[in-house]
């Protein structure tokens, strides 16, 4: 969901409970209220609220600002998987086992995966190449 949607959100949150003006707990409470949503989904629904309310705390001085780090968690990648060689020649062995009208699925994807194991390129930089 976009910025602007969730803020399109958090106003419907507002008016539904007849508040006026933001404070930090009507901001905490719309954030946290998706309760299917990740520790980092909650926390970036509030950097967006508290973006919202210091634009508008300048003109409407009532206007709470959530503390930053209130809800701290952030996204953490996760380690990238680094295949085998082994893994990397069965992929390639397979894809050369691949149907196609023209013959050419299965030279096209053997060599495609050939590539991106040999320079470390990533899926769309091969296709821009």
């Amino acid at each position: 969901m976009t910025r602007v949607a969730q803020l399109h959100h958090f106003v419907e949150f507002l008016q539904r409970e007849g508040a006026s003006v933001v404070t930090t707990e009507l901001a905490l409470r719309w954030a946290t209220a998706a309760t299917s949503a990740t520790p980092a989904t909650w926390a970036s629904r509030l950097g967006n609220v508290r973006r919202f309310a210091m634009w508008l705390s300048a003109t409407d001085p009532r206007t709470e600002v959530p503390p930053s780090g209130l809800l701290p968690y952030r996204y953490r990648r996760q380690p990238p998987y680094v295949y085998s060689d082994e893994e990397i020649e069965r992929i390639v062995c397979e894809a050369t086992r691949l149907p196609s009208p023209s013959g050419m699925r299965a030279k096209t994807y053997a060599t495609l995966f050939g590539l991106l194991a040999a320079t470390g390129l990533r899926l769309g930089e091969s296709a821009r190449t």
